[in-house]
């Protein structure tokens, strides 16, 4: 389990690298957000309570606290708490917190945003944990989006293996940006296209951005007198 949590974090790295270049990263559609949602925690069926006491950790809830910040259209970074109550297997439960930071990548046109880091838990004992996982921010109204995420869990010094489920509302902060493709000398053909990126005025241009010439008689249609010599 411990080689496969490996191979899911490098799957994450490799996936988030080799789209980098898949969309406009130079700003963020959002600049950066607050968020809080309710978390279904799931721990590992060997996790015992404590280093002293009997019986293990059962499954519990929380409440996660949130904030991001989007240093590119691609790529944010978050700070997050999580209020922590697990149960015993053999009655009672514990409460607690985890806080950490996560790394983010947000796929293009944030269709889904993979994201990956380090958790400090204190629940009946202190571990540190890394962690992976998959999320989205939905739009469900121009100021609030909806968020869902899954999360795995993995304790390197007890090869422990948690997951986690999220549900909660997240505030955008910033203006929102619309990308407009550019068209600098206004022919028509976005700059990105345009092979005569300095074309004058009022000529006519092909698919390349480039003045035409419908006779091909050498001569371009702005200046050519007669634009119908035959061939």
């Amino acid at each position: 389990m411990k080689q496969q949590f490996k191979m899911a974090a490098l799957s994450l790295a490799v996936l988030a690298s080799t789209n980098a270049f898949a969309q406009e990263s130079s700003e963020p559609a959002y600049q950066s957000w607050g968020g809080i949602s309710g978390m279904h925690y799931n721990t590992d069926a060997s996790r015992p309570l404590s280093l002293t006491e009997g019986g293990t950790i059962d499954n519990g809830q929380g409440i996660s606290f949130e904030y991001g910040f989007r240093f590119t259209q691609s790529w944010a970074a978050r700070v997050e708490f999580t209020s922590l109550d697990l149960d015993y297997s053999n009655a009672g439960d514990e409460s607690g917190e985890m806080v950490g930071v996560d790394a983010m990548y947000f796929l293009p046109e944030d269709v889904w945003y993979l994201f990956g880091g380090v958790k400090r838990q204190s629940v009946g004992v202190s571990t540190t944990l890394g962690n992976i996982g998959i999320g989205k921010h939905w739009d469900i109204h121009e100021n609030v989006k909806l968020i869902t995420e899954v999360a795995a869990y993995h304790d390197f010094g007890e090869d422990y293996n948690d997951y986690s489920f999220k549900v909660g509302v997240a505030i955008p902060f910033g203006e929102r940006t619309t990308y407009a493709p550019k068209d600098s000398d206004n022919d028509g053909v976005m700059d990105s296209k345009d092979q005569c990126p300095m074309t004058a005025p009022g000529v006519r241009v092909d698919a390349t951005g480039c003045a035409v010439d419908n006779d091909n008689d050498g001569v371009l249609n702005s200046v050519d007198k007669c634009p119908n010599t035959p061939a």
